[in-house]
């Protein structure tokens, strides 16, 4: 099952990018949070036109009912400080090679399956920050309580779009994502490098 192969192929780089990343770490601030949807942001808008040249013809509706650069945009209007510099965005060579359907159900899957994880963040954010739906969480609430079935709609689609031979693709595109998006959460957005580092030199002292 395409499943479970995307899912044992890519367990090592799925643990590295959630080992990687500390955004319940009683130092993440609300100001680390504003800078997380501009980098979120910089990230998956070119994703997204990316993969959307490859996701097969049928699917084009659903991927676009589900692209998450609408709901970033909203948060960080909704957060966004006037003065912020303009969004960094990744460059082709940041982003995860797509060429194929296959390729691209297989990087989809690691950003599709970030909903799942992103209903924890939701209730973390909102209990620590008030934050709202309305008001700085619309990506991390994703499709609430829809979530759960949204997921098995996109498992029932991805199993039936791709055979046995179209695995492989697949698998290597999912876990070039996890490695791709890591490598660009981890990297400090270029307004605030100086921070990042102090951060990264005080829980690593000498």
């Amino acid at each position: 099952m395409l499943f479970e192969h995307l899912k044992q192929s890519t367990a090592t780089a799925h643990r590295r990018l959630e080992a990687s990343l500390d955004w319940m770490s009683p130092d993440f601030s609300r100001d680390d949070y504003q800078r997380l949807l501009r980098h979120l942001l910089g990230f998956l808008q070119p994703w997204e036109s990316q993969v959307a040249r490859f996701v097969p013809g049928d699917m084009t509706a659903m991927f676009d009912e589900r692209r998450k650069t609408p709901l970033l945009e909203r948060d960080v209007a909704a957060l966004d400080d006037p003065s912020s510099k303009p969004i960094e965005f990744a460059a082709p060579e940041q982003l995860p090679y797509v060429d194929s359907p296959a390729a691209a159900w297989g990087s989809w899957y690691v950003v599709e399956g970030s909903t799942l994880g992103g209903q924890l963040l939701a209730r973390h954010f909102h209990a620590r920050w008030n934050l709202s739906e309305a008001a700085g969480l619309t990506y991390f609430t994703g499709y609430g309580s829809q979530t759960g079935a949204r997921w098995a709609e996109f498992r029932r689609m991805a199993e039936a779009s791709l055979d046995a031979a179209a695995y492989a693709a697949a698998a290597v595109a999912a876990g070039e994502t996890f490695e791709k998006f890591g490598a660009w959460l981890t990297a400090a957005p270029a307004e605030q490098p100086a921070v990042a580092e102090s951060r990264r030199i005080s829980r690593n002292p000498a």
